[in-house]
């Protein structure tokens, strides 16, 4: 992993990432400078397991099968697909979220207020998506970890132009050569809100539910953008 630079303004962002190819780069926001590249459910500092990981990974997979179900549209058809819908809204799990969208990951990166540095990560690896048919149990997928197209069922996935990387061993932190990190100053976080939000990233955009244009609504009449 490389750091790349830092960035304190929209056209800082801009000249950074210009010259990734759109084809095979994506892209991930972090709120903290401290946070690694390493899924949910295996970050041992923050989700403090009473023993290993596993039989809780596995546990909490099931109690969102048994319990989600009447609260979403839809019947997902494989472990893949309740995999991806548990990722997408917070469950501890193997997989890391990422997006094509440039614009989409600085949102991510600078929307929630900290005190300390976001950061970037770009992973332009010209590497293939996982074959999902081959592997049917992401929890027995043991090779390398390779990006997984997420199936199209959640607005949100949609909107975000999200997708996923799987992770083998969860408890291990991403990095290789082809991941570079950008790292964007803290005190920078609400003028990039307000130049994302006239490219039309925001709350509202981004999550595209009742709660969260109630957020933007009241950010719109609190702050100066």
């Amino acid at each position: 992993m490389k750091e790349k630079g830092t960035i304190s303004t929209f056209d800082d962002f801009n000249r950074l990432i210009k010259d990734y190819d759109t084809n095979f780069t994506i892209y991930r926001g972090v709120s903290s400078v401290k946070h690694k590249l390493i899924p949910k459910v295996g970050r041992k500092d923050v989700y403090k397991f009473r023993d290993e990981y596993e039989p809780h990974e596995q546990k909490l997979f099931r109690l969102f099968r048994e319990r989600a179900l009447p609260l979403i549209g839809y019947n997902p058809t494989n472990d893949w697909e309740w995999l991806a819908l548990a990722q997408h809204y917070g469950l501890a799990t193997r997989l890391l979220d990422w997006t094509r969208n440039p614009l989409m990951a600085l949102f991510f990166a600078v929307c929630d207020g900290k005190e300390t540095d976001s950061a970037l990560y770009i992973r332009y690896k010209k590497d293939s998506y996982l074959r999902i048919e081959d592997h049917p149990d992401p929890f027995k997928y043991s090779g390398d970890i390779k990006k997984v197209i997420p199936p199209r069922f959640d607005k949100r996935i949609i909107v975000q132009s999200g997708l996923f990387t799987i992770h083998p061993d969860p408890e291990q932190e991403y990095d290789d050569d082809y991941i570079d990190k950008i790292i964007i100053h803290n005190a920078n976080r609400d003028e990039l809100k307000g130049t994302l939000h006239k490219y039309g990233i925001h709350k509202e955009s981004v999550y595209p539910d009742l709660e969260h244009l109630c957020e933007h609504l009241l950010w719109l009449s609190t702050n100066s953008y």
